[in-house]
């Protein structure tokens, strides 16, 4: 019976490493100790199987003993073996203790080594004429192997909630099956000395590493099944091992814009056919996610990388509405680039998908390219960080009533800070965090800080009307825009009329929806004002359906007014239509006394720019405001 056990315990083993190194293309990294596990089994069979022969043709010998010590120190290694692959999975290296463990248990199994070694061991035949084992060299085995095994269940039920379920579930199953074995084979040994003794360990061990392969070592769990590739997870996972490796591949990060296919299942068909046509010419090719690819090339050329592309765009145009766009974008981290570390790495790859704008295009990034992105990286973070820590520089900018010659009124604008102590200018981040919708959480952040400044100072007293808070279409179209806009002016007791906003002009600011948030606010008190007119696309048409106060003419705009003729004649013209509408204007970006001088004579109210004042902090804008007023 024993020869048949263990014949089928190594032919589970067979198949384990059979199944493990056919999906070789799906596996991340080799894990040595789960393949030294599966060994010691299989070795533990073969030892096994072998002193069945030797019995069968030469009886009990002095080879059989040499084989029965070497068999119980394999049984021990495995116990060993199985110890020390669930503190690799359910222990990190940061974890306290962990290497200390690992070190004590290399001391006992060198002891448990030696005393099987160094002390008696049995062999006998059952009625089968087949050996079995015991006496105290088996013993000594047997309990040092239960040590491992009760030590090692401990540990993992301790850990459990810290550690992925699937190894928590597979680990224990393993050291279950083999703990019911080995109790029941001491059992066998104490009490039965004659007639048939079944050895089951050999069996539990084979079958407890088939299920280690299920559900922790399989590689097709690093696999995406529609696509046959590797995902996400898998991605992470590489990333990792090849900077621990050192090993430098060309990185092809290839995104498909899904949208502009006819169907999704067209899209996803052509999808299979062509990441099967590229897993044939790269080494490592992942899916990130529904729609983009990263592919690892570990070659000095990428021309074929690229044939491959171009013909998986050539299949995706058949599907596309419009034939002369594939709606794609291919961008190359060549392998001469070297990150800090796979987090960095990692964190640069995440940005292009999520920057990528499918311009049909193929583009090998130059370094020049990488630090562009990681510098955006960096400010995300700053600007995470700010948002989190409410962590804010407000600067305060002057406007200057032509009317009243002085300063009546400041538009507030933000700065960030890196660790550094350098300023972060809102063109490095505002247009990033208005695509990915952190702009409602700062944009609260900022008017908060604006009404705290209103209610620490008396504006009248500063002789200012208002203080101006940019606020964009996106923001007015949060839900919550409104309620939570009121409530901070009620806990900050801030009267709306000191509240100006200025909305940027998109189509976005003319729904319905915008303009019924605006009139509601308006109603209160709040004026507001449309800010950089003279860059928009819709000019005439935002003017006329958006409730306003003022007319903010852009920088840009005010420029070309002082150098183009045809410019002035188009700002004369406007200027004559906006105050027929009875809104009033305000000129940005004046810095020149010529510029001044001009704008005296025209149908202006307001002059902001640094002839008057620049962008200062809360402290020496107030200041400048006190001085000015002495001199009134």
């Amino acid at each position: 019976m024993n020869i048949y056990i263990e014949g089928f315990a190594f032919l589970i083993e067979i198949l384990v490493f059979l199944f493990y190194f056919l999906n070789r293309k799906s596996i991340i990294k080799y894990n040595k100790i789960y393949l030294l596990l599966n060994l010691m089994t299989t070795i533990s069979s073969i030892l096994y199987l072998i002193m069945v022969l030797v019995v069968k043709y030469h009886g009990i010998s002095n080879a059989i003993y040499v084989l029965g010590h070497f068999y119980l120190i394999s049984f021990l290694l495995q116990s060993f073996c199985v110890f020390v692959y669930s503190i690799k999975e359910i222990y990190k290296r940061s974890v306290k203790n962990h290497e200390i463990i690992l070190i004590v248990s290399h001391i006992v199994v060198l002891i448990g080594i030696f005393l099987c070694v160094g002390t008696n061991l049995e062999i006998n035949l059952d009625e089968l004429g087949q050996p079995y084992l015991y006496g105290w060299s088996c013993f000594s085995v047997y309990s040092f192997s239960l040590a491992f095994l009760i030590f090692n269940l401990c540990l993992t039920l301790y850990r459990r909630s810290k550690v992925n379920r699937r190894k928590v579930l597979g680990i224990t199953i393993y050291i279950v099956l083999w703990l019911i074995s080995e109790v029941f084979q001491i059992l066998v040994d104490i009490v039965i000395k004659s007639g048939e003794i079944i050895y089951f360990c050999g069996l539990s061990a084979a079958i407890g590493s088939l299920i280690l392969y299920a559900l922790i070592e399989n590689p097709e769990n690093n696999t995406d099944s529609l696509y046959g590739v590797l995902n996400e997870h898998a991605f992470y996972k590489f990333a990792n091992q090849i900077f621990k490796n050192k090993r430098h591949y060309d990185v092809v990060i290839v995104l498909f814009d899904k949208s502009y296919y006819t169907t999704r299942d067209d899209f996803t068909e052509v999808l299979v056919a062509g990441t099967h046509l590229l897993n044939k010419s790269v080494d490592k090719i992942f899916k990130y996610d529904s729609s983009t690819f990263i592919i690892f090339r570990n070659r000095k050329r990428t021309s074929d990388v690229k044939e491959a592309i171009r013909k998986v765009n050539y299949m995706l145009s058949d599907y596309s509405p419009d034939t002369s766009l594939i709606h794609s974008n291919i961008k190359i981290i060549p392998r001469d680039y070297t990150f800090n570390s796979a987090k960095d790495f990692i964190r640069d790859v995440v940005e292009i998908v999520k920057t990528n704008n499918f311009d049909n295009t193929v583009k090998i990034l130059s370094e020049i390219d990488i630090l562009r992105i990681e510098n955006s990286i960096r400010i995300s973070e700053i600007v995470d960080q700010s948002i989190k820590f409410k962590h804010l520089k407000m600067n305060y900018q002057g406007i200057y009533s032509k009317e009243k010659k002085k300063i009546v009124a400041a538009e507030a604008l933000i700065r960030l800070t890196d660790n550094e102590g350098n300023t972060i200018y809102p063109v490095s981040f505002i247009p990033m965090i208005e695509q990915d919708g952190r702009i409602i959480e700062l944009g609260k952040l900022i008017f908060e800080n604006v009404c705290d400044f209103i209610s620490r100072n008396n504006l009248e007293e500063l002789g200012l009307e208002y203080i101006e808070v940019n606020i964009s279409p996106n923001q007015i179209q949060d839900p919550n825009f409104v309620d939570d806009y009121i409530s901070l002016m009620k806990k900050y007791n801030v009267n709306p009329k000191y509240i100006n906003f200025e909305i940027t002009e998109t189509s976005k600011g003319t729904s319905k929806a915008c303009i019924d948030k605006i009139k509601k606010l308006r109603e209160l008190g709040i004026t507001f004002s449309l800010d950089d007119f003279g860059t928009g696309n819709s000019n005439l048409n935002y003017i006329v359906d958006m409730p306003i106060d003022i007319v903010k003419f852009d920088k840009t705009m005010v420029s070309k007014y002082f150098s183009n003729d045809i410019a002035s004649v188009v700002v004369d013209y406007s200027i004559k239509m906006i105050k027929g509408l009875g809104y009033k204007i305000v000129f940005e970006g004046v810095e020149q006394l010529y510029e001044v001088e001009k704008i005296n004579n025209m149908d202006v109210d307001y002059i902001q720019g640094y002839y008057y004042s620049k962008p200062v902090g809360e402290h020496e804008f107030i200041e400048r405001l006190k001085e000015s007023n002495k001199k009134i």
